[in-house]
């Protein structure tokens, strides 16, 4: 996966806008990253993984 600017920035965006799930015990991480990734993926018709971007979050964290 190519990060560049607009794909880390839709990152940050979709995380934001998810915070509150993040950050509660009872929602798994890991079905977020899955729905980040959808979401990627539809928009540009990509083919990335939930754990691509819970890595490249870590990575700018």
């Amino acid at each position: 996966m190519v990060w560049c600017k607009s794909n880390v920035l839709l990152l940050i965006s979709e995380h934001q806008r998810r915070e509150e799930d993040f950050r509660k015990q009872s929602v798994k991480k890991k079905m977020l990253w899955l729905k980040i990734a959808s979401e990627f993926n539809k928009a540009s018709d990509g083919h990335f993984s939930g754990a691509q971007f819970e890595q490249k979050w870590k990575n700018i964290t």
